[in-house]
């Protein structure tokens, strides 16, 4: 299986490890179209980690704002 395959199916998932596993090795693109359907997939790719980013950050205020309700 080709890393874009391997991404994409990443990206489908919404898998973040393999999504930073699979950046570690990120190949260079041989031509144009393959190196402009890179940056797609690694702008999806950022996409994702980005509201993964926004839950877990929504999740962390949750949990203080209990927190601090039962502290009172």
């Amino acid at each position: 299986m080709t890393w874009i395959t391997k991404f994409k199916i990443a990206i489908v998932e919404q898998d973040i490890n393999t999504l930073e596993t699979l950046l570690d090795s990120f190949p260079v693109a041989d031509t144009k179209e393959e190196a402009l359907e890179l940056r797609a997939l690694v702008t999806e790719a950022l996409s994702i980690v980005q509201k993964a980013k926004e839950k877990t950050l929504e999740s962390m205020n949750k949990i203080k704002k209990t927190k601090a309700f039962l502290r009172n």
